[in-house]
């Protein structure tokens, strides 16, 4: 009987050593659980910084057992560089051509003076403008004169319009003695004629030779070109030309 009453009070003590290591056991696993799942979380939390331009792949099998994510980092392929080829692209040329014609003066005539002398305000000259020609749409050609003393230098001692601008080639005229030239022993007149076309493109051109004008050196002279010559033209209204011829 003593050793079964030392088997009956072995048992509780055995029981109670196998509870206390069970125990144990459960409380580490709990405690192990906690620090995994904490573990776990914490790896969830991080932050990755990374490249808008690059593409991310992360194995979400392996974030769920590692405490580590592991990721991989493939970069963006570049766009391949543009090709150009013969057969895909074209090149376009355009060419403006642009006509421009030079607009010539009037040319290839003359100015005929008749005659080569004669007396100041008495003997009357004929200015002719002969064959002068221009650009076919340049018509009509309007022609006008005008005389001029010249020094022996060259230098225009007077010089004045004879009438107005006209159709006409042909014009007649009284001229006037120099009043600026008696300093002058050697003074010429020449008479200009000029010619315009429709496009206001002019040449001009001196007689051929100078004119010979004596001086009205008389008071009966004088009168004679007044009444003959000076009073008809302020009747007829050209008072411009008389006073022209009068110098």
């Amino acid at each position: 009987f003593d050793g079964g009453g030392d088997n009956a009070m072995s048992q509780p003590i055995l029981i109670g050593s196998v509870v206390g290591v069970v125990g144990a056991v459960l409380i580490g696993a709990i405690i192990l659980g906690l620090f995994l799942r904490r573990r776990r979380k914490s790896t969830r939390a991080r932050i990755v910084s990374f490249n808008p331009d690059d593409k991310i792949k992360i194995d979400n099998d392996k974030r769920e057992t590692s405490t580590a994510a592991d990721i991989e980092l493939e970069p963006k392929p570049a766009s391949p560089p543009h090709s150009s080829s013969s057969s895909s692209s074209s090149t376009l040329s355009s060419s403006v051509s642009i006509s421009v014609k030079t607009l010539l003066p009037p040319s290839s005539g003359s100015l005929l003076v008749l005659p080569y002398a004669g007396q100041a305000m008495t003997t009357k000259f004929t200015a002719h403008m002969q064959n002068w020609v221009t650009d076919q749409n340049a018509y009509p050609l309007l022609y006008s004169f005008s005389y001029s003393y010249l020094s022996p230098s060259g230098a225009v001692l007077q010089q004045a319009q004879l009438g107005g601008t006209s159709l006409r080639e042909s014009f007649e005229t009284l001229l006037p003695s120099c009043s600026s030239c008696s300093r002058f022993p050697n003074t010429t007149l020449f008479l200009i004629g000029k010619v315009t076309n429709s496009f206001g493109v002019s040449s001009s051109i001196f007689s051929s030779s100078p004119i010979v004008l004596s001086r009205v050196d008389t008071i009966v002279q004088i009168d004679h070109v007044v009444s003959d010559t000076i009073l008809p033209l302020i009747q007829s209204g050209n008072a411009n030309q008389a006073i022209a011829t009068i110098g």
